[in-house]
């Protein structure tokens, strides 16, 4: 599946479960890059290499992204309970925010996506907290 034939890797290159992460944990902070940028903001701990998402795939996840960041980034209620979130604890509060948005049982790209915006959400106010 990483170079869209729909076909595992051969000659020991990453399995598809590595790829799909390799490729989430990049799509996460080029989100987290996109969204603190919009806002003015920096996340130098993120500091990305150069390249982007240089698959058509991850190309049109990260324009996906970026579309219902924006949605989201309107819906006042929303940005109230992102505010209110206690950051005492950010890797606790991930992950229990995570284990809930997931407890169903279900993966879906809304699910993911909720989750990115989550984490950019903390990061941003974790760093201006510090």
């Amino acid at each position: 599946m990483m170079d869209g034939s729909g076909e595992q890797p051969r000659d020991g290159g990453p399995t598809s479960s590595e790829q799909i992460m390799k490729t989430g944990a990049l799509l996460l902070k080029c989100f987290i890059q996109d969204r603190a940028g919009r806002m003015g903001g920096e996340t130098p701990e993120l500091a990305l290499e150069p390249r982007l998402p240089q698959d058509a795939s991850a190309k049109k996840l990260s324009q996906i992204l970026k579309h219902v960041g924006d949605e989201l980034d309107s819906k006042a209620e929303l940005q109230r309970m992102t505010a209110a979130v206690d950051t005492d604890s950010p890797r606790e509060v991930f992950f229990r925010v995570a284990s809930e948005m997931f407890s169903n049982g279900n993966f879906n790209w809304g699910c993911v996506v909720a989750l990115f915006y989550f984490a950019r959400k903390l990061v941003r106010k974790i760093s201006h907290d510090l």
